[in-house]
């Protein structure tokens, strides 16, 4: 979801809000005391609100407890310092309260002299989920980046007090606000959890694959094993063949040669036998 915020030349600028981080909820107000006709009056604005996820279910309750924790510490009369609450009603939350004194500085705005504050006091307020760390650089820094948005002390009563309608003023707290949230809102934890989770499902995969292998390489063995055997029949199976190959062959040759014997005895011996004849009777 996209947050739409109007700069100086009115040019629309869209920001990511960041909806999963710990930080839910910001709120500066001001407060403090102004004369006006020689009565002594309070003054008393928000001049900045942000909303983490405006479709938070449990965004009500952020509301309550930062505006209780506001009652509770101005009551208290906290000034300059900050307090950091813990709810647990239906859900944990934790609530930084953070007072500041601002320096009025006094002038004049043309002829006509400008209504200031005789005291001022910035109230910051964030709610946060119960995993967040408000820690000592959380505050300071938070304080300096709120107190950078706006001049508050050059500022007179009716610009304090309609500081919500300025538009310039809106953008500079919005973009605070987002940087604040970017650099101490991130899940730390719940980041470093869902990492685990994914290196977790990634080595069960691994080891599901090994496995597979490992039953892969088994039918592999096997295979080779049968492969073996098969080679191991076919090489006597060759040999059987080969010698009774062999056998025919030479028995062939035997057969071819008893034959041939046999037919040059059958030519040879009658023409012998009469050359043999013809020469015993001219003896006699």
């Amino acid at each position: 979801s996209y947050t739409s915020i109007n700069d100086a030349s009115n040019r629309s600028i869209l920001r990511v809000r960041p909806v999963d981080s710990l930080i839910r909820y910001i709120r500066v107000e001001i407060r403090g005391t102004c004369e006006m006709q020689g009565t002594l009056g309070t003054l008393h604005s928000v001049a900045s609100k942000y909303t983490v996820d405006s479709a938070d279910r449990d965004m009500q309750f952020y509301f309550d407890a930062a505006a209780s924790a506001i009652d509770q510490c101005l009551k208290a009369g906290v000034v300059d310092q900050h307090k950091v609450f813990e709810f647990k009603g239906k859900m944990k939350s934790k609530i930084a309260f953070i007072n500041t004194s601002v320096e009025i500085i006094s002038g004049e705005d043309g002829k006509k002299e400008v209504l200031r504050p005789h005291a001022l006091q910035v109230v910051i307020c964030i709610a946060s989920r119960s995993g967040m760390t408000y820690g000592d650089s959380f505050i300071r820094s938070v304080r300096q980046r709120v107190l950078k948005c706006v001049d508050f002390g050059r500022l007179s009563v009716n610009q304090l007090s309609f500081l919500r309608q300025d538009h310039d003023a809106q953008a500079r707290f919005v973009e605070c606000f987002e940087d604040i949230i970017q650099t101490f809102g991130e899940d730390k934890l719940g980041a470093t959890l869902t990492k685990v989770s994914d290196i977790k499902v990634v080595m069960h995969r691994n080891i599901e694959d090994v496995l597979k292998r490992g039953e892969h390489l088994e039918e592999v063995c096997e295979m080779t094993k049968d492969l073996a055997d098969e080679a191991v029949r076919f090489k006597k199976t060759a040999k059987a063949v080969h010698r009774k190959n062999c056998c025919r062959y030479w028995k062939a040759k035997i057969c071819a040669g008893i034959c041939f014997v046999l037919v040059v005895a059958i030519i040879t011996i009658p023409i012998v036998v009469v050359t043999c004849g013809i020469k015993v009777k001219h003896v006699s």
